[in-house]
């Protein structure tokens, strides 16, 4: 947890590869107006959202992280599967009050490999100011013949733990 903000600096990444989905998300239970995209091209999109009148919901980091996963899933494509995010909050909270209009984009960063992309949304307010930030990695639907990086750390299976022999559960 970020003590500048008091807010978490990550979010942890789902636990299997998924497809960011807020379909099921409106208004009347989000507590947010729908997205109202103004610009949208290939690898990004822009769009605008009114805080709704309901400040428990409004004051929340929470509500940057759905308007970045929200957003997200207008530029990733059904093919694909998202299997890391991270959301990082910069604070600024105190100026989300009810009424207020947000500036969400989407784009996509880079290309890691010819199957793989970066897609990065950024929640701002209208003066420019950053509130958050998310960046997704996604895949592209993999064929049987391909194979995916893994994001975990490589493990040896070739040499012998003699440390787990030893081990005893410490409330048995």
């Amino acid at each position: 947890m970020s003590h500048a903000t008091g807010f978490p600096t990550s979010v942890a990444p789902p636990l299997h590869a998924s497809r960011i989905s807020l379909e099921g998300c409106s208004s009347s239970n989000s507590a947010m107006e729908p997205l109202e995209v103004y610009d949208k091209g290939d690898s990004y999109v822009k769009a605008k959202s009114t805080l709704s009148h309901d400040a428990a919901f409004a004051k929340s980091s929470e509500t940057c992280h759905l308007l970045c996963h929200n957003i997200m899933s207008l530029l990733i494509e059904r093919t694909e599967v998202v299997r890391k995010v991270d959301s990082f909050y910069y604070g600024g909270t105190r100026e989300l009050q009810p009424g207020v209009v947000l500036r969400i984009t989407a784009h996509r960063r880079k290309k890691v490999q010819e199957q793989e992309s970066w897609v990065q949304a950024d929640v701002s307010l209208t003066n420019g100011t950053l509130l958050a930030s998310a960046h997704a990695l996604c895949v592209s639907h993999p064929g049987q013949n391909t194979r995916i990086r893994s994001l975990a750390s490589p493990i040896s299976f070739a040499h012998e733990n003699n440390a787990a022999k030893d081990f005893s559960f410490p409330f048995a």
